[in-house]
């Protein structure tokens, strides 16, 4: 009985390294994802201030911002007229 348990409790510790190793793989490739992003994010982000000019960019912003008000608003009436159709 006793050998049996040595060779489960071993086989249990080369599996938790196997994984570890693998977790540590795993995390560096996000971590070199993320960082790609950033860099694309901070790109963009340089093309944009370049194309756009400060008051454009303000007034797209307050659009934008109205708009999703108002389909929000509009959704929800269409969500509580079709409850009530459905009630009906």
């Amino acid at each position: 009985m006793m050998p049996i348990f040595v060779i489960a409790v071993l086989a249990a510790l080369v599996w938790l390294l196997v994984k570890s190793q693998r977790t540590a793989e795993r995390i560096e490739n996000l971590t070199a994802r993320c960082d790609r992003l950033e860099d694309e994010l901070r790109r963009l982000r340089r093309e944009e201030t370049k194309v756009v000019a400060p008051g454009r960019q303000l007034l797209f912003r307050q659009i934008l911002k109205s708009n999703r008000t108002f389909f929000a608003t509009v959704g929800a009436f269409m969500i509580i007229f079709a409850i009530i159709a459905l009630c009906f």
